[in-house]
């Protein structure tokens, strides 16, 4: 629940609606927490089970979005590079 909305909080092509990023994002943040909780209350998971899926969910996003929102190398740097 909480992955899309954080990638869409990160792209540059959504960057024209930023209070629909917000909220998706807070919306999506308290969902994540709130089930997070509620799974270690009711006692189907320990807390650590609970972070180590954040930290997961985190690291995923972060690759994520360094594969798809990745700028293209302007031609100059080819160039320079070879």
């Amino acid at each position: 629940m909480f992955l899309l909305p954080w990638l869409t909080l990160l792209s540059d092509k959504t960057k024209n609606n930023r209070l629909l990023q917000i909220c998706l994002f807070y919306v999506a943040l308290a969902y994540a927490l709130v089930a997070g909780l509620s799974r270690v209350y009711a006692g189907a998971h320990f807390l650590s089970d609970t972070a180590v899926g954040i930290l997961v969910t985190l690291i995923v996003g972060f690759v994520i979005n360094l594969i798809l929102f990745k700028k293209p190398k302007e031609a100059s740097e080819v160039k320079e590079a070879e």
